[in-house]
């Protein structure tokens, strides 16, 4: 759909334009389809990191070009 479009886009911009090596995607846990939308375009899941004062559980993805 779009989500999976714009993502394309993004992060082909992101490598050809700006030249970044390394591109990083967070997500909440609960979120099955950003994950696996990540999954589709090729990040994996690195670590869970904790966010903002509530302490809320976040998985970080990672996607090196």
């Amino acid at each position: 759909g779009y989500a999976r479009e714009a993502a394309t886009a993004v992060l082909s911009y992101a490598r050809n334009t700006l030249r970044l090596v390394r591109i990083v995607a967070i997500t909440g846990r609960s979120n099955d389809a950003s994950r696996r939308l990540l999954e589709k375009l090729g990040f994996e899941l690195e670590r869970t990191i904790q966010f903002g004062t509530d302490g809320e559980e976040l998985l970080l993805y990672a996607n090196a070009a």
